[in-house]
């Protein structure tokens, strides 16, 4: 990351539907070329164990000579095994079930990928973003079954802008944008809660909400 640019305030108007209680900007790094990695394994206790991590990426950067065109290239990603931390009693034992306790998933993902094109006054950007992790402590705070260690809970984003620069005249331009936006959000897990509870609780299924959004605009400037 280069920089962050925060505006604080309602900004619609200008940034778009999202923007009703302020915009935030990260400006990511472009005049660099490099590949990383790192590994961690982070022993939590003699009993607990631990939990390894993976955190890889590399950045591209070329322009042409002519300055004419330019590309841009960004990848990250890095995950976190779960560390088996015992958590303790979950909701179950205040309800008079023994063996109520086990380990937390707090297992973790994260994948980004960000590129922008360049031509003259033609520019295109495309970003991935996707984040996972475990229920950790179980949802709605009944812990999962002791084999339910996978990444549960995910948020996926995919974009992709163009932009458009026309020169009317030395004193008067037009801007033309366009482009896709989908954004998905999937808890997939199924438990079932014991039936003699009272109340009874029945059981916790997964869902999922995704949305897609197609949009263009155009401005004048003078």
């Amino acid at each position: 990351i280069d920089r962050i640019d925060i505006i604080t305030g309602p900004g619609s108007v200008i940034y778009g539907e999202y923007a009703y209680a302020g915009v935030i900007s990260v400006k990511t790094r472009k005049d660099m070329n490099r590949i990383y990695g790192s590994y961690d394994s982070n022993r939590i206790s003699e009993t607990d164990g631990g939990n390894d991590r993976y955190h890889a990426g590399g950045m591209l950067t070329y322009t042409s000579q002519n300055q004419d065109f330019r590309v841009n290239l960004n990848v990250a990603g890095w995950e976190s095994d779960r560390s088996d931390t015992e958590s303790g009693k979950d909701r179950l034992s205040s309800l008079g079930f023994e063996g109520a306790s086990g380990s937390i998933n707090d297992a973790m993902e994260s994948r980004l990928l960000n590129l922008t094109l360049d031509y003259k006054d033609f520019s295109l950007s495309g970003q991935y973003a996707l984040n996972g992790r475990g229920d950790y402590f179980g949802f709605l705070y009944f812990l999962p079954p002791e084999d339910e260690d996978k990444i549960l809970q995910t948020h996926e984003h995919w974009a992709v802008e163009g932009k458009q620069q026309i020169e009317l005249s030395n004193l008067l331009r037009i801007g033309l944008t366009g482009g896709w936006r989908r954004y998905k959000n999937e808890l997939t897990r199924s438990v079932a809660i014991p039936s003699d509870l009272y109340p009874p609780y029945g059981a916790v299924g997964g869902s999922g909400y995704a949305e897609r959004e197609i949009y263009g605009g155009a401005e004048l400037i003078c």
